[in-house]
């Protein structure tokens, strides 16, 4: 049985090392290899192991939802401690990776729907502006979504409310 099977992260680190130093089935020896950093918390280390395996497997579609993710949830995190320009960052980061992570997109898109809807009564101009990158990433982000999906429609139906208020501000 395998060491990250059995919840042994250090050792599953270990061994999945060795298979990305000897470059056996490397995306998926990065992706245990991530996963077993990340268990241990050592998330210096879990990004920077996703970095380099994105260097060396560029468009891996695991390996790049698993760095966007990690940003999408730093910024989560970010948002929770009141840090908005914090969170923005993260949330930026997530969508330079993965253009179309719709949570990334979603996220910023709702900071800055949120930032202009607190500008409107004191700073219409501020406001105009955070309206108007919101509605850019809503632009983004609407497409992508299927209504299929449940949470996806959820998101969706939440994303045209606030491009319908966006665009009546706007006028």
């Amino acid at each position: 049985m395998c060491a990250d099977k059995i919840k042994k992260p250090a050792e599953a680190a270990k061994y999945f090392g060795i298979a990305v130093e000897k470059k056996y089935n490397l995306a998926n020896a990065y992706i245990g290899l991530a996963g077993a950093l990340k268990d241990q918390k050592k998330n210096d280390e879990y990004v920077a192991t996703l970095k380099k395996a994105l260097d060396e497997n560029p468009g891996h579609k695991t390996l790049t939802r698993m760095y966007a993710t990690y940003y999408v949830n730093q910024g989560v995190m970010a948002l929770k401690g009141k840090k908005t320009e914090a969170a923005e960052e993260a949330f930026k980061q997530a969508v330079e990776i993965q253009p179309k992570n719709v949570n990334a997109l979603n996220s910023l898109a709702s900071l800055y729907y949120t930032r202009g809807a607190a500008a409107l009564q004191t700073d219409a101009e501020k406001a105009k502006g955070d309206f108007k990158l919101a509605k850019d990433y809503l632009g983004k982000l609407i497409p992508l979504l299927s209504p299929a999906k449940p949470a996806q429609k959820k998101m969706q139906a939440n994303a045209q409310t606030m491009l319908d208020f966006i665009n009546s501000q706007l006028q």
